[in-house]
C-alpha cells in the first residue's frame, strides 16, 4: 500500500520536492462513540459498530496505527461519519485481496481503499470517491531533469501491468523498464539502473521513498505521454455489500455535506495536501462509478 499515519500525508504533486522530507503526522482518532442514541439506519453486521475491513497502511488515504485506530483522509473521514451516526468504529484487519470477501461473507460492513474495476464491481458495491491519485514522473534530486519529452533518451521504469504502464511504454518504447512491483521500481531508481520512475503520485508517501528521501516528483498534466484529462486521476473508492446500499447512500451524503461545509478541505490540509492535488481532491466530482450489483 507506522504509527499516526499522516496527514502530511498517498499523495500531493505539486510541490513533491523533497519527498523523504514530509512527516505524516496527523493521527487518525480513537473509535469513538456518540453518546445520543438514534434509530438504527443501517444494516450493521453489529448493531451500534461500523466494522471496516483494511489491508494496512496505505498514505495519504489510510493509517492503520499500532493500536488498531485509523487515520489518514479516509480513516478522519470514516471516524467523523461514525461520530455523527452514534456509532463506535471497529477496525478488521486483514489482506487486501481478503478485504472484499469479509465484505460479501458479513466479516466486515465495509472495505476501503480501493480502485474501481468492472469485475470488482459484481461482487461489492462502491461509494463516492473518497481520494484521487494522478500521475508524477520521479526522479532522484541529483538527477537534471529536463521535462517528460526528454525522457525518451533515458530509461524509464514503470510497474508492469499497472494504469500508468499502458500510456509509459507505447511513448517511450524501447526506453521502458517494467518491474513486477512499485518497490523493486523505486530501489532500481535510487540504484541507477533507471533515470525516471513514471506511478502514482501517492507513492512519496511510501517506502522507500517516505523512508529514504531524496527524491522528486514531478506532476504530469493532461495530454502529456497521451494521457487523456478524463484518465488523469484514479479515484480511490470504498465498498460495501451489495445488499448495504443504504450504508453507501449514506456514507456519500456525509461526504458531500463535508465537501460543501469545508471540513473536507480541512482533512485534505491536514494530511499535507498541496496545490493541484489539493484543488481536484476538495471538489472530487461526487459521483458512483457505474455499479454492478444493486442488492
Amino acid at each position: 500500500m507506522t504509527t499516526c499515519r499522516a496527514q502530511a500525508v498517498r499523495r500531493g504533486l505539486a510541490g513533491l520536492a523533497g519527498v523523504g522530507a514530509m512527516v505524516l503526522s496527523g493521527c487518525g482518532a480513537p473509535s469513538t462513540s456518540n453518546s445520543k442514541s438514534a434509530t438504527p439506519k443501517f444494516d450493521l453486521i453489529t448493531p451500534g459498530v461500523l466494522t471496516v475491513a483494511t489491508y494496512g497502511t496505505d498514505l495519504p488515504t489510510v493509517l492503520l496505527s499500532t493500536s488498531n485506530t485509523l487515520g489518514g483522509i479516509d480513516g478522519t473521514f470514516l471516524n467523523d461519519f461514525a461520530k455523527a451516526e452514534g456509532l463506535k468504529l471497529k477496525v478488521f484487519s486483514t489482506t487486501l485481496a481478503s478485504v472484499i470477501l469479509a465484505v460479501q461473507q458479513g466479516k466486515a460492513d465495509m472495505g476501503i481503499d480501493f480502485f474501481y474495476k468492472t469485475t470488482r464491481a459484481q461482487a461489492v458495491y462502491y461509494t463516492y470517491p473518497v481520494f484521487a491519485t494522478g500521475p508524477a514522473i520521479f526522479t532522484l534530486n541529483s538527477y537534471n531533469y529536463q521535462g517528460y519529452q526528454a525522457l525518451k533518451s533515458a530509461k524509464v521504469g514503470a510497474v508492469a501491468g499497472g494504469v500508468w504502464a499502458s500510456f509509459v511504454q507505447p511513448y517511450y518504447g524501447s526506453s521502458t523498464v517494467l518491474f513486477p512491483s512499485s518497490s523493486l521500481a523505486a530501489n532500481a531508481l535510487y540504484s541507477g539502473q533507471i533515470d525516471a520512475y513514471i506511478d502514482g503520485s501517492d507513492l512519496q508517501y511510501d517506502p522507500p521513498f517516505s523512508t529514504q528521501g531524496g527524491v522528486t516528483g514531478h506532476p504530469i498534466a493532461a495530454g502529456q505521454l497521451g494521457i487523456p484529462a478524463a484518465d488523469l486521476h484514479n479515484n480511490v473508492y470504498n465498498l460495501v455489500n451489495c445488499s448495504n446500499v443504504a450504508l453507501a447512500d449514506g456514507l456519500d451524503s456525509f461526504e458531500a455535506a463535508q465537501q460543501k461545509n469545508g471540513q473536507r478541505l480541512k482533512i485534505l490540509t491536514d494530511a499535507g495536501l498541496t496545490g493541484e492535488t489539493l484543488s481536484y481532491a476538495s471538489q472530487l466530482p461526487l459521483q458512483k462509478p457505474q455499479e454492478g450489483c444493486t442488492g
